[in-house]
C-alpha cells in the first residue's frame, strides 16, 4: 500500500487548489430573436450543475433483491437572474412561454419551435472554461413568482426553472464546439426527405 504522506509539504504539493462556485458562465439560446437579448447573461445571479441519478429496476432473488440501472433521469435546471429596470428579461422569458402555448389561440407550439440548446460553462481562475455542459432540448418549465415590497430596496431577483432531455460534458471546454441554439440544428434527412430528430437534437 502507498505512504499516502501526510505532511504539508506533500499535502501542498498533491492538492491542485478547488474550483470556485461563482466561477462560472451561461449562454443563453431563445427561440426567437430580438435586441432585448444582448446582456441576458449579464444578469444571471445564480444557477446549478442539475443532479443526475438512475431509477432501479429490482430484481427479486431467493435471499436478496438484485437492483439494476434503470432510466437515467436529468433534474431540472434552474437559475436566478437580477431582472433590469425595464423587466425586459421577464418580458423574454414569458414570451418564450407563450410560444409554448398561446392562452389566446389555445394551440400548442411542436417541440422544435421552443425548445433550445443551452450552455453551462465552468470556469478557471482566469476565466477560462474547464467544462462545458450543453443542455440539449431545455425550455422553461417554470418562469417563477417575483416578490413585490415596498419596504424593500434590493434589485428584483427572478427564478427560472429549465426542463431538458439530457446534457453533454466537453473535458476541453471548447464553447466553439458544443451545439447551440435550435435543436433543429441536428435534424437527420431520411432517404425519403422528410425532417426527422435524431436523439442528440
Amino acid at each position: 500500500m502507498a505512504d499516502i504522506g501526510y505532511t504539508i509539504d506533500a499535502y501542498s504539493k498533491a492538492f491542485e487548489g478547488g474550483a470556485r462556485p461563482y466561477l462560472f458562465s451561461v449562454n443563453f439560446s431563445f427561440p426567437f430573436s430580438n435586441a432585448d437579448l444582448k446582456n441576458v447573461e449579464y444578469h444571471v445571479r445564480a444557477s446549478n450543475l442539475p443532479e443526475s441519478s438512475f431509477e432501479d429496476v429490482s430484481i427479486p432473488y431467493p435471499g436478496y433483491t438484485f437492483k439494476m440501472a434503470g432510466n437515467r433521469v436529468y433534474n431540472d435546471w434552474t437559475l436566478s437572474l437580477y431582472v433590469d429596470s425595464k423587466t425586459k428579461i421577464l418580458k423574454n422569458f414569458q414570451e418564450w412561454q407563450r410560444i409554448i402555448y398561446d392562452p389566446k389561440e389555445h394551440s400548442y407550439s411542436p417541440a422544435i419551435k421552443y425548445m433550445q440548446n443551452q450552455i453551462l460553462s465552468l470556469l478557471d481562475g482566469d476565466m477560462k472554461p474547464v467544462a462545458v455542459y450543453t443542455l440539449y432540448g431545455a425550455w422553461p418549465r417554470a418562469v417563477g413568482a417575483i416578490a413585490l415590497d415596498y419596504s424593500s430596496t434590493e434589485i428584483m431577483t427572478l427564478d427560472i426553472t429549465f426542463a431538458y432531455q439530457y446534457y453533454e460534458r466537453r473535458i476541453d471546454g471548447n464553447i466553439s464546439d458544443t451545439k447551440s441554439g435550435n435543436i433543429s440544428n441536428t435534424i437527420d434527412r431520411n432517404p425519403a426527405g422528410s425532417d426527422t430528430l435524431n436523439r442528440s437534437f
